[in-house]
């Protein structure tokens, strides 16, 4: 499954770097920019509102020599573009870890993480509507924590993935899952649109404000 992860990782970096919902080249007469909205309407009625969060505690761990080793708090929160939650909302009101991704590249991130095992029992547990960055704050062991916010059909689900201070030594196979889930996290959170500075699809730096 980890060689996998490291295709699938490739298959998401393509995705954001090329925009793949965001047009491309006229082929026989089609409408690029109209293709790449079909396909984010398609992609946004499969999977709802949906928030991806990485967070890791600032907190001290353990270290080479058993020594405690500072860890520098970090958030990222991806929004795939149509969430109801940021309709019209201007971009300097978001919050600073706070970034889209376009519909289709959420579905494949989703996708990517299905496949690595993130939702399946005995990783991530469903926490419903509850904050998850509170969750992990509560929780004393819990030093990072990946999670997905899905909304619908009027229904909030949140898979929960906590990575713990002692787990690489207890459950080595879970931690190297959580490692796997964080790498493609984050390289999703490369290719991600900085607030007001991409625009929605190539060449067009004004519609950035549409359809959150």
């Amino acid at each position: 499954m980890r060689y996998l992860a490291f295709l699938l990782l490739v298959l998401l970096s393509a995705c954001a770097s090329t925009g793949t919902s965001g047009g491309g080249s006229s082929t026989d007469g089609i409408d690029p920019e109209s293709e790449g909205d079909q396909i984010e309407r398609e992609a946004y009625d499969v999977t709802g509102d949906v928030r991806v969060y990485y967070y890791v505690k600032g907190t001290l761990v353990p270290g080479a020599g058993g020594r405690q080793v500072e860890q520098e708090e970090l958030r990222h929160t991806l929004i795939n573009r149509s969430h109801t939650f940021y309709a019209g909302l201007p971009d300097h009101q978001m919050k600073k870890e706070e970034r889209f991704l376009y519909n289709a590249d959420m579905y494949d991130l989703l996708k990517i993480l299905k496949e690595l095992g993130f939702f399946e029992k005995g990783n991530s547990v469903n926490i419903l509507a509850d904050d998850p960055i509170a969750r992990a704050d509560a929780e004393s062991r819990t030093t990072r924590v990946i999670a997905v916010e899905v909304i619908k059909d009027g229904k909030v689900n949140t898979s929960y993935f906590a990575r713990r201070d002692v787990e690489h030594e207890i459950d080595k196979d879970r931690a190297r899952l959580f490692n796997d889930c964080q790498a493609v996290v984050l390289q999703a959170v490369a290719g991600a649109l900085p607030r007001g500075e991409v625009g929605y699809g190539e060449g067009d730096t004004n519609r950035i404000h549409e359809r959150r």
